[in-house]
């Protein structure tokens, strides 16, 4: 009789989210049926995981924004969907570039003016680092619930086949 196992998913010893502080995190293999010997194989820059990857062997720190992504693979065969995190630090989104490399630094012209809008992606350091305002930025960016689209950056912006594109 062939018996096949596969794993049901990678957990992940922390919610996704805003965190306030570093943190260690542990990668665990749910499994359905006999107990397997998977390895874990992630990624901490939010591209796929493969049999190359890094191998779990030991809990992650944590200290910055980071998008983590593992699967489980039985040598060269990944047997889980890919499990995926992202963690937020309140002070690095308080602090995110306002161009960060690889996106584009215009975002097209504008429609009812002459000139063309320069992207910004980062938080205004003058509301950032008041002292009035910087606290409820803080208690707000918490309260938020935390939506992240993980794909390759083409996939946004390209002109071709990108979700957001810079109109002509």
């Amino acid at each position: 009789a062939i018996i096949c196992v596969m794993a049901q998913h990678v957990t992940l010893s922390e919610p996704h989210g805003f965190c306030d502080a570093p943190f260690t995190l542990s990668m665990a293999v749910e499994e359905a049926g006999e107990s397997t010997n998977w390895t874990i194989r992630y990624t901490i820059d939010s591209s796929t995981p493969t049999a190359t990857s890094p191998a779990y062997t030991m809990p992650l720190s944590i200290k910055s924004n980071t998008i983590v992504r593992a699967a489980a693979f039985a040598g060269e065969e990944q047997m889980t969907n890919i499990t995926t995190a992202t963690y937020l630090f309140i002070d690095d989104v308080m602090k995110q570039s306002a161009s960060p490399e690889g996106y584009p630094m215009e975002w097209g012209k504008y429609a009812q003016m002459n000139g063309t809008a320069p992207a910004d992606y980062g938080m205004d350091p003058e509301m950032t680092e008041d002292v009035v305002l910087a606290p409820k930025i803080r208690e707000g960016l918490k309260s938020l619930p935390v939506l992240s689209i993980i794909t390759d950056i083409d996939n946004l912006f390209s002109q071709g086949n990108g979700a957001v594109v810079a109109s002509e």
